[in-house]
């Protein structure tokens, strides 16, 4: 069987919790077919920068209007991504799986094989959210705006395939209220990064009071979960623990968050990491710490946590969508002074950290690896 997967961005190396999965997936595929990859960057100029996706502004959200497409669909429709998938279309393949809602667009109404769409998250519910927590009414109104706009596009994408796979049965059900009919949705859940469960696990004294704080730093419910925290959060924790420090690391910091780390006690600001310098960090730290407000989907971040076995400590968004119970694999707590003496009991208390740390792999090991989380793709595509 020869499948097309069509993909925002070229998913190697995998930086990042979307391209993580993504890339999980298609390497889970290939062990059961023929896979062929197309994304806009890896066909010449529809990934040259500034071509695709098409950037941020009024200009661009006025072009959205008069094409009829959501903005975050508009953004991402490329040309020559549209004629790349034409003519691997025309030699010939049995299905093809649009890895996104902006990439259901690129798939013909025509194809006479297999359509299955994989959303990383149901972009109208992050909208949705977004509106709820903006404070300006002018921009709230916009983001609402935009959410319902997204929402009746995907109501018509998900029509026109044979599967529509969500990344949680939250999510799912999301679909299910569009009616979509329950025998055309599916989950496939997110995955950590792939080598995590194989090391050795993590050692409570090896550790020292460090919390980390690992991910995308310029995505807005992460830097809005952040400016949240950090002014009132972190010194409530070096109040219960005063030795206690906090990591944030991650690529694309906004100018506050550097501003912030100069002036307050115990915040050391890290740019992006590789992977030996994650991994030496997950060692030094004794808690992962998700402030995260708003957004969507699951977060792999917190999966990449669990599976190497640092506590979490979570807000309600960070654990959404995720099968955990909360004192058993993470913990989660509402608000800068809970998440701070979540945080607490987590550098101080050696038996509790163990017993998360061994929960939180066990977890990841049982539901969150791809065997698990991609056998209903198999199924769906007559595999199994």
């Amino acid at each position: 069987m020869r499948l097309l997967f069509i993909t925002q961005r070229w998913p190697c190396p995998p930086r990042g919790g979307g391209l993580i999965k993504t890339w999980a997936l298609v390497r889970f595929l290939e062990e059961h077919l023929q896979v062929e990859v197309v994304s806009a960057d890896s066909i010449g100029d529809a990934g040259s920068p500034g071509v695709f996706p098409r950037p941020r502004g009024p200009g661009t959200l006025l072009a959205s209007y008069a094409a009829g497409l959501p903005l975050s669909i508009y953004r991402n429709w490329s040309p020559a991504l549209a004629r790349a998938v034409l003519q691997r279309l025309d030699r010939g393949v049995d299905a093809v799986l649009a890895d996104h809602i902006y990439m259901a667009q690129y798939v013909p109404d025509d194809f006479p094989g297999r359509k299955l769409l994989h959303l990383h998250n149901v972009e109208s519910l992050l909208w949705r959210r977004e509106a709820g927590l903006e404070r300006g009414p002018l921009r709230r109104w916009a983001i609402a705006l935009e959410a319902r706009r997204l929402r009746r596009y995907e109501e018509a994408q998900a029509r026109r395939f044979d599967r529509v796979f969500a990344v949680s049965e939250e999510e799912r059900r999301e679909l299910l209220a569009s009616g979509l009919p329950e025998g055309r949705t599916g989950v496939l859940a997110n995955v950590p990064a792939p080598d995590l469960l194989e090391r050795p696990p993590l050692r409570y004294e090896e550790g020292s009071p460090m919390a980390l704080y690992l991910g995308t730093l310029s995505w807005r419910p992460n830097e809005r979960g952040l400016r949240a925290f950090l002014p009132q959060g972190l010194p409530a924790l070096r109040r219960r623990v005063p030795q206690a420090t906090l990591t944030v690391a991650g690529g694309g910091a906004p100018r506050w968050l550097a501003a912030l780390a100069r002036s307050l006690q115990g915040l050391h600001l890290r740019g992006p990491v590789d992977d030996a310098e994650a991994e030496s960090l997950y060692r030094a730290a004794r808690a992962f710490v998700e402030p995260v407000l708003g957004g969507a989907g699951t977060k792999v971040k917190v999966l990449n946590a669990l599976a190497r076995g640092l506590p979490v400590v979570a807000t309600p968004d960070g654990a959404r969508g995720l099968e955990v119970v909360p004192g058993r694999h993470l913990l989660v707590a509402e608000g800068p002074d809970e998440l701070a003496e979540a945080a607490a009991s987590l550098l101080g208390s050696p038996s509790r950290w163990q017993d998360l740390s061994e929960g939180g792999r066990e977890l990841v090991r049982r539901l969150y690896v791809p065997e698990v989380a991609f056998r209903p793709l198999l199924e769906e595509l007559g595999l199994t």
